[in-house]
């Protein structure tokens, strides 16, 4: 059986906490809109929308960035600059704030799928296809799970104080690609060189 290293696996685990909290909010994020704004069901669904204005906006600016930004800088922002939508989006009890923090909520998760697919390559030790079929299966475990772990925990503790699950994710990659040593752009998977 292969053997990846041991740095493989925490940029999986960076893959994963972005992945969870993506599909958490766009599982959840029109409740906590009809809940904090009053809104009804079809404006609070339609918000949703601004989630993909804001991703569809960042992958294209993305693009971009990656040729002349390190990766790990890029993906250190966008998990700041979703956490800061996220901020916005938690606390508003205004429908247009809600829609911002939203679209800048997706500007910052518009990146981190495929900054954390690079480092995810960059630290699978030449085995790409090793790499990203290991972290394909994470993932599912995560689009899986982590919804479902939102909507048990709003059940428990109500939508608004579940959400803070959203954060704890985003801080937790964050803290984790801080931390790591894996430079995707040092293998020439994405980015600059070094």
């Amino acid at each position: 059986m292969d053997r990846l290293p041991v740095d493989f696996w925490p940029t999986v685990l960076v893959l994963v906490l972005c992945i969870a909290a993506e599909f958490s909010l766009t599982f959840w994020a029109s409740d906590l809109v009809r809940e904090r704004t009053g809104a009804g069901v079809a404006a609070s669904t339609g918000a949703v929308t601004a989630l993909l204005v804001g991703m569809t906006l960042g992958r294209a600016a993305g693009a971009r960035l990656t040729r002349v930004r390190p990766v790990d800088w890029l993906l250190g922002r966008a998990l700041l600059l979703s956490g800061a939508g996220f901020l916005m989006f938690w606390i508003s009890t205004a429908l247009w704030l809600s829609v911002l923090g939203l679209v800048l909520l997706g500007l910052g998760l518009s990146l981190q799928f495929p900054l954390a697919i690079g480092r995810v390559i960059a630290a699978s030790d030449g085995r790409p296809d090793l790499a990203t079929g290991r972290a394909s299966v994470a993932v599912g475990v995560a689009i899986g799970t982590a919804p479902f772990a939102l909507g048990l925990l709003s059940d428990e503790i109500g939508t608004h104080r579940a959400f803070l699950l959203i954060p704890a994710l985003l801080g937790a990659a964050w803290a984790l690609v801080r931390l790591s040593g894996v430079r995707a752009e040092a293998h020439g998977v994405c980015g600059p060189p070094t």
